[in-house]
């Protein structure tokens, strides 16, 4: 009988010396819960060893549900979770760059999400989540410091509120 967290397989990379004992990097595949009849739920972790260090650690996950974690062993309802943990000493999460350097072909990101005014095609918030910062809905509206209801909605807590336009 299968249990959860139990191994069903490894990839390990090592040196070629076996005397040296050291795994720099592995694939491991593990049950998410106990195995019966239809229920063979898997889940793909991928690791690697840091400098300085002798064990491994978790970088990567592909969840039973094909939801990818990186940085996060649990990328809940995500379909892509990536984090970057704390003391990351002002490292960026993410960086997406397209490096064609051919004039109309250089495009950065598309995002298909959202066709109401009840969804949302885009959300920035505060690295905790509780300050919205950011919010494009699937009706077009944007929202600067909450949610709009209009089709531009700033949204400022300062008295009086601080916004500014200027021509550069």
């Amino acid at each position: 009988t299968v249990v959860a967290d139990e191994s069903l397989g490894s990839i390990q990379f090592a040196a070629d010396d076996p005397s040296a004992g050291a795994v720099g990097a592995s694939i491991q595949s593990k049950a998410s819960s106990a195995w019966s009849s239809n229920n063979y739920g898997a889940y793909i972790r991928f690791l690697t060893t840091p400098d300085n260090s002798g064990d491994q650690a978790e970088r990567m996950r592909i969840t039973e549900d094909g939801d990818v974690g990186i940085g996060t062993d649990n990328p809940s309802v995500y379909k892509l979770n990536v984090q970057n943990a704390d003391g990351n000493n002002g490292g960026w999460a993410a960086f997406i760059a397209n490096l064609d350097s051919t004039d109309g072909q250089s495009n950065g990101m598309e995002i298909n999400a959202g066709s109401n005014s009840s969804d949302t095609a885009l959300k920035i918030a505060s690295h905790d989540g509780g300050t919205e910062l950011f919010r494009i809905k699937g009706d077009g509206n944007v929202g600067i410091g909450g949610s709009p209801s209009n089709r531009l909605d700033v949204q400022d807590t300062a008295d009086p509120a601080q916004i500014r336009l200027k021509q550069s």
